[in-house]
């Protein structure tokens, strides 16, 4: 019988990769489907439902203090314009 303290070692590899790849797969899937939102979400719910969505994202925005969507960079306005040569 081989004894099994001499024999090298091996590494392991993981026995299932196919786990993380679904797991990456579904988080991909699931960023798509937020991220493109106002794409889908009209032939679903309606209009009623892409404008409750766009509120419900304005007051996220809102509560976290991020910018809203389009709203410019006013903190840095003269430098903005001073670079278009503006001001």
């Amino acid at each position: 019988m081989p004894d099994i303290t001499t024999q090298p070692r091996t590494s392991r590899r993981p026995r299932k990769p196919w786990i993380a790849a679904t797991l990456l797969i579904l988080i991909l899937t699931g960023f798509a489907a937020v991220e493109f939102a106002q794409l889908w979400m009209p032939h679903l719910l309606g209009d009623d439902g892409l404008i409750r969505y766009e509120r419900s994202q304005r007051r996220w925005r809102a509560d976290y203090g991020l910018p809203m969507p389009g709203q410019p960079d006013l903190a840095r306005f003269s430098e903005r314009l001073a670079a278009q040569g503006l001001k």
